[in-house]
């Protein structure tokens, strides 16, 4: 199979965070070569557009037409050239250091047949792009709604029937192109309501969205048309505000602060400690609405990030913050590793000091403080529990690589501190892995052994839950038949560990995972000194 030929603008900016990619679909005239789309790329904005952003373009090509390009063009670019991107800078340690573009960041956008040529691509694939911009062209492959979902992301999904038309999409349709077949995507999987009228880059603009999930939305504004950089300006602030998780097979769309948003709009409180010659930041969430004297005494939940992803993109993503809103018991703090990437034996004390600032800072409970990670935050959590148990109550480690990964990596030299094992100290475990996860897997059986020993627990006590039961939507679970959880109790009957496998789960996590995780912990404080927990 021959690579698809394209133009490609890495942004000058782009370095360790995780990029955008941007896939241009010019008019057909204008695609016929390189120099053509790259000429293209120039005049309509994307190239300014990219680079402010930090973001990668790539301007697919055309010599013969759109109509004779392979239907899957976006998922082939995608595929052949995500790991050659390279930075003017350090590249992401996550992608060996490369560029890390992420499955989560696709965006597309295409002008007159090179639109209608994207939009039948989101339309067959949906799951695919986190979101589109449609210029002077609409999608007219309304058949593919009803074909069976690609599950890209998942490669055999169990028990997963379901139709393009299932799988929810944002798109923003200007100038001459119809949105009638995104229309009727989104109604069909109830993401319309009826059009509100707003102005956008001074243009009259109506949004057809989702209350319940703003990311789910289709916006039409007529004014906006050709190749008019406004056009690329306003496109890729529409880009910056959506992202489509890695949690299923076909991801989940959502909502998202831009990072200036995340520092600045006063949703969360910033401070930063000192280790090693490095200064970590690290963000705190109080439940909506509380101020620093409503929050004293609430529970603390450490929540941090995985391998190449820092915590403005992390923030929200498994959830913790709507938890906290929901429950009003807990506060939520975010901590962010340099280069976004954790390592035991640089970052512990940072951490540790992390901590204890927040809880003397914001008068939180020191005996209900609860960690948790993603991937490389995952063994963080391992590592931090097991090194300093006096400062945490349980923990909660998802996707977590093994201890060969982790070595081989160089990100640590153990997934438990040695002898944490021996049982001196008590540290409930929730841990949850995906079983369709290729990038970190999950805790080996003689890592689990470890936590369970180290909680006077008993493999041969182990009992698997009923998700029928355990994880009904009368408790707030959307999506528990994806649980399969065994718990495991000490001697006194007490349910000191659990872990879980989440049914066609790639790398990443639920919001369901959340709620169970704080379920699970919630139970258990550990007085001030004491080697011991106690079910509260």
């Amino acid at each position: 199979m021959s690579e698809q030929p394209r133009y490609v603008y890495v942004s000058t900016r782009a370095s360790i965070d995780p990029v955008k990619t941007v896939i241009l679909f010019p008019p057909v005239d204008q695609a016929r070569t390189e120099a053509a789309a790259q000429e293209f790329a120039q005049q309509s904005g994307w190239i300014d557009a990219v680079e402010s952003d930090a973001a990668v373009l790539m301007v697919a090509v055309a010599g013969d037409g759109w109509d004779s390009c392979p239907a899957d063009m976006p998922m082939r670019l995608y595929q052949e050239n995500r790991r050659s991107f390279k930075a003017a800078g350090a590249g992401s340690a996550a992608s060996g250091g490369s560029l890390w573009a992420w499955e989560t960041l696709i965006y597309l956008v295409g002008y007159g047949d090179g639109a209608t040529f994207a939009g039948n691509y989101q339309l067959s694939c949906p799951g695919f792009a986190a979101a589109s911009v449609l210029v002077d062209g609409s999608p007219n492959a309304l058949a593919a709604l009803d074909e069976p979902s690609e599950h890209w992301l998942v490669k055999d999904p169990v028990d997963y029937d379901v139709k393009n038309r299932d799988i929810p999409i944002a798109a923003w349709f200007m100038g001459a192109g119809n949105a009638q077949a995104m229309l009727e995507h989104a109604v069909a999987v109830d993401a319309a309501e009826p059009a509100e009228d707003v102005e956008i880059s001074g243009h009259a603009t109506q949004v057809f969205a989702n209350p319940a999930n703003a990311g789910m939305q289709v916006r039409v504004t007529p004014g906006l048309t050709g190749a008019d950089p406004a056009i690329a300006a306003a496109g890729m602030d529409f880009f910056c505000r959506v992202i489509r998780w890695k949690n299923g097979p076909d991801g989940t769309l959502a909502p998202r602060r831009t990072k200036d948003e995340f520092y600045h709009d006063g949703a969360y409180f910033h401070d930063e400690v000192e280790h090693g010659g490095e200064r970590y930041h690290y963000a705190v969430y109080l439940p909506k609405g509380f101020t620093r004297d409503q929050a004293r005494n609430l529970s603390l939940v450490i929540s941090i990030h995985g391998r190449g992803e820092p915590t403005w993109i992390f923030a929200e993503k498994n959830g913790w913050e709507r938890l906290a809103d929901e429950t009003k018991a807990f506060a939520v703090m975010l901590p962010d590793s340099p280069g976004n990437v954790w390592s035991e034996e640089r970052d512990a004390p940072a951490l540790a000091k992390m901590v204890e600032q927040t809880v003397s800072s914001f008068g939180l409970c020191k005996e209900r403080t609860y960690i948790t990670g993603f991937s490389n935050g995952a063994v963080f959590t391992c590592q931090m529990a097991s090194l300093h148990p006096e400062l945490f109550t349980a923990a909660s480690p998802w996707n977590g690589p093994c201890l060969e990964a982790i070595v081989s990596s160089g990100l640590g030299r153990f997934v438990f501190a040695p002898g944490f094992g021996d049982g001196e100290y008590e540290m409930p475990f929730w841990i949850a892995a995906g079983d369709s996860d290729d990038k970190a897997g999950e805790l080996t059986t003689e890592e689990v052994d470890v936590v369970l020993s180290a909680n006077a627990c008993d493999r041969a006590t182990g009992e698997r839950l009923d998700p029928a039961e355990a994880y009904v939507a009368d408790r707030g679970y959307s999506q528990g038949d994806r649980f399969d959880t065994t718990v495991y109790r000490n001697a006194q009957g007490v349910e000191m560990v659990a872990q879980t496998r989440m049914k066609n789960m790639p790398h990443g996590a639920i919001v369901d995972e959340a709620r169970a995780a704080w379920e699970f912990m919630k139970r258990f404080r550990r007085p001030v000194g004491s080697k011991r927990v106690e079910v509260v």
